[in-house]
């Protein structure tokens, strides 16, 4: 059976490995940005991107707020309301949808444009 002692050595060490792989892949991120931005454009950095997720966040739970609370989905409210009167009750999500659509795509620019701030925002526990 020196196969399975083999196997199981291999394991042991993929553990090993990926234990050190997290701290390592922070300390990468942090000398990284070290090298990339100033402490105070970092600082100023990591507070827009917090400020983008909170806004995002927010319409998010604009949009869960704006659902028709009658507890039927939309064929049945088309069908129990008309075409009219269901447009109507979805129009405050749809509102909702469409700013939320806005904070995701700054967002997704900012994520583009900085990388490593996103990757240091996660590291620091923001995500």
């Amino acid at each position: 059976m020196p196969f399975n002692k083999e196997a199981d050595q291999v394991q042991e060490l993929v553990k090993a490995l990926a234990e050190i792989q997290k701290p390592l892949r922070i300390f990468a991120i942090l000398k990284l940005v070290d090298e990339f931005y100033t402490k105070g454009e970092r600082e100023n950095l990591l507070a827009k991107y917090k400020s983008l997720r909170e806004a995002d966040q927010a319409a998010y739970e604009r949009i869960q707020a704006a659902q028709p609370q009658d507890g039927i989905g939309h064929e049945e409210r088309l069908t129990k309301y008309g075409e009219q009167k269901a447009k109507e009750l979805f129009a405050p999500v749809a509102v909702a949808m469409n700013a939320r659509k806005e904070t995701t795509q700054q967002i997704r620019g900012f994520e583009t444009e900085h990388p490593l701030i996103t990757q240091l925002f996660g590291v620091r526990g923001g995500l």
